[in-house]
């Protein structure tokens, strides 16, 4: 099996404004979030499936788009993969309080996606 998008993050200059545009057009609606968690994001539901995502400030290597929260079970693999293949690790590997360990790639293109493994 692949490696499933379990989250995403949408890197916005305004998260206001990008909250207003995605629930007029699209219909999202954005949780109130926990006290120092990001705002959330609900796209809705299809076919029983869900994909939460949540607001990011767009800064530094993190440009206005999409990033993919991809889970996967060799972290390290997928590193050294990607750097063979042109990639860019932009955030080496971290391991974060709740157990999971994530870094952050640039394709050769210039597209980011943080990967997850727990």
């Amino acid at each position: 099996m692949g490696s499933p998008i379990v989250h995403f993050q949408l890197f916005a200059k305004d998260i206001e404004a990008a909250k207003k545009f995605y629930g007029e057009v699209l219909g999202w609606d954005f949780p109130e979030p926990e006290a120092g968690a990001a705002a959330g994001i609900n796209t809705g539901w299809a076919d029983d499936i869900s994909v939460m995502g949540s607001f990011a400030q767009a800064e530094g290597p993190m440009a206005p788009g999409l990033n993919a929260v991809i889970r996967l079970d060799d972290l390290a693999g997928a590193l050294a993969k990607s750097t063979e293949l042109g990639g860019t690790t932009i955030m080496e590997p971290t391991l974060l309080p709740q157990g999971v360990t994530i870094a952050v790639i640039q394709t050769p293109e210039g597209v980011s996606h943080t990967l997850v493994q727990q």
